[in-house]
């Protein structure tokens, strides 16, 4: 039996400001964009002496990328503009661009702004880093009007290309960028300051850090460490060692990146005194403390703060202090099961050569810590991981942990292969949906094989499992899984499975096969075909739904005309669409109508306004609940006309109420105060919950008085969705005019659990009196339940609370 090499993925997280600063690729010997080596590069080239020229000081490193064969640039400046007309090989005119910015000058703006426009984005980027770094007004302006702008693709490069210009300017408009209401650009324009550097971003920085809020904290306090000085410093300490800030633990995690002795006392000195609430932080940030001592705070808290020892374990495991694993080997003898993935992590994360054997010699035992290391050690692509599983099968039969199928399966040969085929014989149903997946992973042709096999002979579970992981796979296994469905189909195993899973696959094969099934299958299997068509990514299969449409079942024409409408991506035709607005069939017209949404322009509401006054009720109202969802005006005054039809008037609030428009809360707000009939008004009294205004307030608090208790307690729900002082105010009136002897104790109830609910210093004041009368409860909702306000009332706000 054949095995795949194990395959390893790498992912590393980059700045946007970082990918920027590496577009154009640096050859030779020279990095054209690294910063570290300008100096050195025009010097190389011999610059640019025209009088023109404002040479720009740059600031910032950058990435330096090499190229996998390296090319032989011009070095001046007048080289690169001939190489740039003459039109260069593919691959180097990012480079070249970028070559122009440090060496060229003002003259060279037309060409940039020009480029900067280029629709391939390593050229636009490098343009835009040119620019930058050549400055002037035009180049500017240029760079800030995209960093303002709402394009995403593009807005990014040009706030860092503005971190590169030693234009003042400049930095006004990352200084405005900086408290932009976009996150990601908030960011992007602090990164930029901070690397640019100098008193004007130091500034900016520090009062977007005083600014800053708990969750937005993390990208100033990153762009204050950054600069790295004594006055940043001394701003991320100040609010480190404040409890109360919200900032606290950004600061903190900040200071961490700042390398020093002073750094390292501080984390110390912040980990032995922290609360529990920053206790976590605090320990965490002591992974990055040289100093030995910090291990010795880390065993001394591992006894003190037992809620924080995941923490610890973790610091340990990443720690740069010297004894930092000897620490962790200490601990490991109090490991309890539950922290036993802790440990293994913790010994996974470091890099001495000891670590690794003590993960051995633990998956040679017994226990959650076994299981833990066998795994770790399985991802880590450790060979000793397969003679310890194979081991302790041999000795106690005990089938490999789920986390070690994968690497069984793409790494472990022929004895991975046979410990996998001992989990199918005897594991669960859970184990042996973990093999399919480890053999997906495996992805080769013995996979395939083993997985069509467990699609013929497993368990419903494991197969469908099975077909979903071959589903995942090449061609290879998508075909043989095709052809075995391709019988199921005929003999109609689990028909709608089976036809589901061949849409997905596709083929013409599968297509003419289900066609087919459209006038010689059941019921049942017309209605799983059409479903399973209007899943594939084929006109023919698309066409036979259309021909549906012509169908003398109605069901079977609303059916195939849905999914047309809500499979694919195409829109219905309009002409199939009139046909189906013309059905004589109800539940066809209004599966069509739900469509008209997504017509062009003003045609799908001015068609869904013709069935606004249909005979039909269904129809009619179907045409209000489309309505409600277009956002048009001339539909609000549709809703709002039609909140006088006692049928339809559910159906427009809540269209009105999801509009969300003036309007539309006035004339709920008109009903639930005017409706002559109670149904009507209950109805929209309830939704007032969701009008924050005082004229709501007005209606609930009048209606809560009103004569019939549904109205009152719908009123009471209202003002306890609302939730605030004023509601509660409200309520607590109504709790003073409430009389229990005049059998009210049903709405006392409620008013007292509203009041209860929304809390606040309106129900503490009057803790005691709620508590009486909730002790009440069984007699209150007995009472509720006699005048309607039990099971009876929820039904009767017509659906209100559900």
């Amino acid at each position: 039996m054949s095995s795949q090499p194990a395959r390893s993925t790498r992912s590393a997280r980059l700045r946007a400001l970082a990918l920027f600063a590496a577009v154009a690729i640096p050859s030779a010997a020279v990095g054209a964009m690294g910063n570290n080596l300008v100096t050195e590069v025009q010097a190389f080239f011999g610059g640019d002496t025209d009088a023109s020229a404002s040479p720009a000081t740059l600031i910032t490193p950058t990435v330096r990328i090499d190229t996998a064969q390296p090319m032989d640039f011009p070095r001046s400046a007048d080289a690169i503009r001939r190489s740039l007309d003459a039109g260069p090989a593919a691959g180097a005119e990012a480079e070249l661009i970028a070559r122009l910015g440090i060496v060229g000058n003002r003259s060279d703006i037309p060409r940039l702004l020009e480029l900067s426009e280029h629709p391939n984005a390593r050229i636009s980027m490098a343009a835009f880093q040119s620019l930058g770094r050549i400055g002037g007004d035009k180049a500017i302006r240029r760079l800030a009007t995209i960093a303002r702008s709402e394009d995403s693709a593009v807005n990014g490069n040009a706030v860092a290309a503005l971190g590169l210009a030693s234009d003042d300017r400049a930095v006004d408009v990352l200084e405005e960028l900086a408290g932009h209401q976009d996150t990601w650009r908030r960011q992007q324009a602090l990164d930029s300051l901070a690397l640019r550097g100098g008193t004007q971003a130091r500034l900016a920085i520090h009062r977007a850090f005083g600014k800053a809020t708990s969750s937005d904290a993390w990208a100033s306090a990153n762009a204050v460490a950054t600069l790295g000085g004594p006055a940043d410093k001394r701003l991320l300490i100040r609010a480190a060692m404040n409890p109360h800030d919200p900032r606290t633990d950004a600061a903190m995690w900040a200071i961490a990146t700042i390398p020093g002795p002073e750094t390292d006392e501080f984390l110390i000195q912040m980990a032995q005194s922290a609360s529990s609430a920053r206790r976590s932080t605090a320990i965490s940030a002591l992974a990055s403390v040289t100093d030995p001592r910090a291990i010795e705070v880390l065993l001394d808290l591992w006894d003190r703060a037992p809620m924080n020892r995941y923490d610890i374990i973790s610091a340990l495991g990443s720690s740069k202090a010297d004894g930092a694993l000897d620490a962790l080997l200490t601990i490991l003898a109090d490991a309890r099961p539950d922290q036993a993935s802790w440990f293994v992590e913790a010994l996974a994360a470091r890099p001495e050569p000891t670590a690794r054997e003590v993960l051995r010699v633990l998956a040679t035992e017994t226990g959650p810590l076994a299981d833990a290391a066998l795994g770790r050690l399985t991802n880590l692509g450790d060979d000793a991981a397969i003679e310890q599983l194979v081991a302790r099968f041999d000795a106690t039969g005990k089938l490999p942990p789920a986390e070690t199928l994968t690497f069984l399966a793409v790494s472990g040969g022929d004895v991975g292969w046979e410990l996998i085929e001992e989990v199918l014989a005897e594991g669960t149903q859970n184990d042996r949906s973990n093999v399919v997946w480890a053999l997906q992973a495996r992805g080769d042709e013995d996979a395939a094989a083993r997985l069509l096999d467990l699609v013929k002979t497993s368990d419903s579970w494991t197969a469908s499992s099975a077909m979903g992981a071959l589903e995942g796979m090449g061609e290879h296994a998508r075909d043989g899984l095709r052809g075995l469905l391709m019988e199921r189909l005929e003999d109609g195993t689990d028909f709608a499975t089976v036809s589901a899973t061949l849409a997905r696959l596709g083929g013409d094969e599968v297509r003419v096969a289900l066609t087919k099934r459209l006038d010689d299958g059941t019921d049942a299997e017309r209605w799983s075909t059409i479903s399973a068509l209007g899943q594939m990514d084929d006109p023919e299969a698309r066409g036979a739904l259309e021909a549906l449409i012509g169908d003398e079942d109605p069901t079977v024409r609303s059916t195939a005309l849905s999914t047309l409408l809500w499979s694919g991506n195409q829109d219905v035709s309009s002409e199939l669409l009139e046909k189906a607005l013309a059905d004589e069939d109800v539940s066809v017209r209004t599966t069509a109508m739900a469509a008209l949404v997504n017509q062009p322009g003003d045609e799908g509401v001015d068609r869904l306004l013709t069935f606004v006054d249909d005979e039909d009720l269904t129809v009619r109202s179907t045409a209000i609940q489309t309505l409600g969802s277009t956002g048009d005006p001339r539909a609000e005054e549709a809703l709002i006309v039609a909140l006088e039809d006692p049928e339809l008037a559910q159906t427009a609030m809540w269209g009105l109420q999801s509009m969300g428009t003036d309007d539309g809360r006035a004339a709920i707000r008109n009903l639930a105060a005017n409706a002559d009939d109670l149904d009507r008004r209950v109805s929209a009294i309830g939704m007032l919950g969701q009008d924050s205004s005082a004229e709501a307030l007005e209606v609930l608090s009048t209606s809560l008085m009103a004569d019939d208790p549904t109205e009152a307690s719908s009123a009471l729900y209202a003002l306890q969705s609302r939730g605030n002082s004023q509601a509660a105010e409200a309520i607590a009136t109504l709790l003073d005019e409430i009389d229990p002897d005049d059998d009210e104790m049903g709405l006392l109830w409620q008013a007292a659990s509203a009041l209860q609910q929304i809390g606040g210093r309106v129900a503490r004041d009057r803790a005691d009196e709620l508590e009486d009368i909730l002790g009440h409860s069984d007699q209150g909702l007995m009472d509720m339940s006699d005048w309607g306000c039990g099971g009876g009332y929820y039904g009767g706000l017509g659906g209100l609370i559900r």
